[in-house]
């Protein structure tokens, strides 16, 4: 029978370096969903009132469901 052992080591402390590099993706993430928030909206905004009501959806409803797509 063999006998393995593992031991968790405690995480290394982070720098100013781990830290800003956290950060700068978390800024980069925020961006992209807000991009994508726009995105959404702006080709709904664009869509007819009749293309609209195809998909079950009236105008003020837009704002909504793009945040609902982006950041859901």
């Amino acid at each position: 029978m063999a006998f393995t052992a593992s031991f968790d080591r405690p995480a290394a402390p982070l720098g100013i370096h781990d830290w800003f590099a956290r950060k700068l993706a978390a800024r980069r993430a925020e961006r992209a969903r807000f991009a994508e928030y726009f995105r959404t909206y702006g080709e709904l905004s664009r869509m007819s009132d009749a293309d609209l009501a195809d998909i079950g959806l009236s105008r003020h409803e837009i704002a909504d469901v793009a945040h609902a797509h982006a950041y859901r």
